[in-house]
């Protein structure tokens, strides 16, 4: 019995020296990292966020960020009342300290809190700290999924903010927002698309977009985040991202008066989706006729036949009569595809569903719509005119 008692004792003793030890090694060494890992969030005008921003870094975010020993010593029950009569406090940054304090892991916030964070960013416009956030959740292994990336991507691009996604993706490791997804891509550049397409392609609102488009050509040609391996799967040889580079470098020429320049980059890009045409897979599928599907189809469609609508009035592309005759036939071939979609969607269910693939083939091809049933709207609502 004296045995087991100093047994016991022994133990509790090991235990309270082991976590001396590892409050030690925490204080020694200042923040081990945290201070690249764990970023402050700006104070918004929307308390609700501010609170919950809060909670995320106190009970996630920081935690862990810390070294595995003290993350554990938070999480070890036996060490919950030594921490409240005790409290201890650590750096995690120069300007920052924290006190461990007892966690369980059921109360900690999960990632349907983090959705509604994101709720909350998205219906009050407030993306100020969508970075750090994204940081945040990536560390403590919460990161966003392709399909609410594609959501976060779609906001910001309604929103003229589609620079914060471009920053999250230079910062893939970090942030989670990887462009090796096609769904991902598609979605960012379709935004890009729409963002010149609502402003009529407009000069500034147009560089602004061929630039955004660049850099996110960049990111998945040179940092590693984003490579793909299957080059049929790869987003960046897809027609559609070509077709976006195609239409906005068409668009800018024609603004630029056809200068020298940026006729042999509308030539370049031409020549580049004429030669991926193969991986767009452009065909009507009997077997894929849902809305969601069709929609998918006309978010890419749309962008290449403006992309190849537009390079043809680009003066200088007609003396490359190679590349102007395969052109015209391209859009000609894509034109009657988007059509026959448009002829078999639902407009009924399509504009219930605010499909954006739908809504913007209404804007360049409103006129081969079918006609509606009696006592509908006679045109669904574009998002602007065609430019």
């Amino acid at each position: 019995m004296a045995h087991s008692a100093m047994g016991r004792l022994l133990s509790g003793q090991r235990t309270l020296d082991s976590l001396r030890q590892s409050v030690s090694s925490l204080t020694q060494t200042r923040a081990m990292g945290t201070t690249s890992k764990v970023l402050p969030f700006k104070p918004t005008q929307v308390e609700e966020l501010n609170q919950a921003l809060h909670r995320f870094r106190e009970e996630l975010f920081i935690p862990f960020s810390l070294p595995g020993p003290q993350r554990k010593t938070m999480f070890k029950q036996s060490n919950a009342q030594r921490l409240l009569d005790e409290p201890i406090t650590v750096d995690i940054s120069e300007n920052e300290q924290y006190t461990l304090k007892p966690l369980n892991k059921g109360e900690m916030p999960k990632r349907k809190d983090a959705v509604k964070v994101l709720d909350l960013m998205e219906r009050n416009n407030t993306w100020e700290n969508l970075f750090p956030f994204t940081v945040g959740l990536e560390t403590a292994n919460r990161n966003f999924k392709p399909e609410q990336w594609e959501r976060i991507i779609a906001a910001l691009g309604k929103n003229d903010k589609l620079h914060l996604a471009i920053s999250c993706a230079r910062y893939a490791k970090r942030t989670g927002l990887r462009l090796n997804n096609m769904d991902v891509v598609r979605r960012l550049f379709f935004e890009i698309h729409r963002t010149a397409q609502m402003a009529d392609f407009e000069d500034k609102t147009t560089t602004n977009a061929l630039s955004l488009a660049h850099q996110a050509v960049n990111l998945m040609e040179q940092n590693p985040e984003h490579a793909v391996k299957d080059a049929s799967r790869d987003p960046k040889r897809q027609p559609f991202v070509i077709g976006t580079l195609l239409e906005l470098a068409a668009s800018r020429a024609l603004l630029e008066l056809n200068t020298v320049q940026g006729t042999e980059q509308v030539l370049m890009y031409a020549r580049r989706l004429l030669a991926c045409w193969p991986l767009g897979k452009f065909k009507f599928d009997p077997e894929h006729q849902d809305p969601q599907s069709m929609d998918t189809r006309l978010m890419e469609e749309v962008i290449v036949w403006n992309g190849l609508n537009m390079a043809i009035k680009v003066p200088g592309v007609a003396p490359a009569k190679d590349v102007y005759a395969q052109v015209k036939q391209r859009k000609q071939d894509i034109e009657g595809l988007i059509k026959k979609r448009l002829g078999s969607l639902s407009r009924e269910e399509a504009e219930k569903k605010s499909l954006p693939g739908y809504r913007q083939a209404v804007v360049f091809f409103k006129d081969s719509l079918p006609k509606p049933e009696a006592g509908k709207a006679e045109t669904p609502k574009a998002e602007a005119s065609e430019p």
